[in-house]
């Protein structure tokens, strides 16, 4: 029916706008298998399965959980932190019991640092400390021993300071000091700038596609060290905070003056971080600084960036929320101790030649 003049034309419009919710309910409905679809394939890619833990020794349920320093220098401590057993001996040390003074016939390395040298996470035999005196323990003349006196929650002075009362007693033939890039928070000269929101560990979500899209956006601020992020953080006090790097260099000289006054090499192993593990990794320009400083004051380096490559980062950590090194970063970590070991001078072994 044809209209009339003058007067408006009715249902076309009507019929325009009913279509509009039709095909934005259509568009809603690809976007949602879209998303699903999405979900499945990232769900069920392909990937390396998660390094299996070893079996845990069966711990009494009625062992006391040990918080804070006071507790973990304690001697003949005997309780849980962190969910593995943790013990020291008569000196106050997560190791067993060595003679002082050294018998004839032993070559000693003591090995300080923090938390990822002690062990945090972890049982004390999965330590690389304690995986090194293993792999050494064929060895007749001269027996080596190798005495962790690491400590967790300490910095380079800290770690020296534990290494002058607790590990120079052992008389060591050498001197293992594990960096880690947290070492440098030398007290209030440290700059912090972390985002609040990232200073401790998530949980991932339970969703696949968006836990990829949250780690990748991740791993991106990161390799931009982009700012609130750790790469940033660290980089600032590593690069542009002058006293804070100045202390960190003096107490290099220190522990330089601690091994030539006990007549000892020493060796600094330096820890990669659990994250960014490719051709991008944020923090090996910090690496590369300290390495540096080390070896301008006569101490030898061991590098374990390299053997780190093609590893997944989470499955380095002790857990999901704690990026601590597990049983297979610690592994890793004395492959690259090993390798510093048969790289160093004949003269620091003191005629026994290298045990590896």
């Amino acid at each position: 029916m044809l209209a009339t003049p003058g007067k408006a034309t009715v249902g076309l419009p009507s019929f325009r706008l009913h279509r509009r919710p039709r095909r934005l309910g259509r568009a809603m409905i690809v976007l949602v298998l879209l998303v699903g679809a999405a979900e499945l394939v990232v769900r069920f890619w392909p990937r390396t399965p998660p390094i299996p833990r070893p079996p845990r020794a069966q711990l009494p349920g009625a062992l006391p959980r040990l918080k804070g320093l006071p507790q973990l220098l304690a001697p003949h401590q005997r309780g849980l932190f962190r969910g593995e057993l943790y013990e020291t001996n008569s000196r106050g040390i997560r190791d067993r019991e060595y003679a002082v003074p050294k018998p004839d016939g032993v070559f000693r390395v003591v090995v300080t640092g923090g938390s990822n040298v002690m062990g945090s996470s972890v049982a004390a035999e999965e330590t690389y400390a304690a995986r090194l005196e293993e792999a050494l323990a064929d060895r007749e003349e001269p027996r080596f021993e190798v005495v962790n006196v690491a400590l967790s929650g300490l910095n380079l002075s800290h770690a020296l300071d534990r290494l002058e009362t607790k590990g120079v007693p052992y008389q060591p033939d050498l001197i293992v000091y594990g960096f880690n890039v947290t070492d440098i928070k030398l007290g209030d000269l440290y700059r912090k700038s972390l985002a609040r929101k990232v200073r401790k560990g998530r949980e991932p979500s339970r969703s696949a596609l968006l836990e990829a899209m949250r780690s990748g956006l991740e791993e991106w601020n990161e390799i931009q060290a982009a700012p609130g992020t750790r790469p940033a953080e660290f980089q600032e006090n590593y690069f542009e905070n002058e006293a804070v790097w100045r202390a960190y260099q003096e107490q290099l000289d220190r522990l330089a003056a601690i091994g030539a006054r006990e007549g000892a090499c020493v060796l600094v192993l330096v820890h990669t971080e659990p994250r960014s593990l490719h051709a991008f990794h944020p923090y090996q320009v910090v690496y590369d600084r300290v390495a540096s400083a080390v070896r301008d004051r006569g101490m030898m380096v061991a590098l374990s960036r390299d053997l780190y490559e093609g590893e997944d980062p989470r499955s380095l950590w002790a857990s999901a929320v704690d990026p601590h090194a597990n049983e297979r970063s610690h592994e890793i970590l004395e492959q690259a101790l090993r390798r510093g070991l048969v790289g160093l001078p004949a003269a620091c072994w003191k005629g026994a030649g290298p045990p590896l």
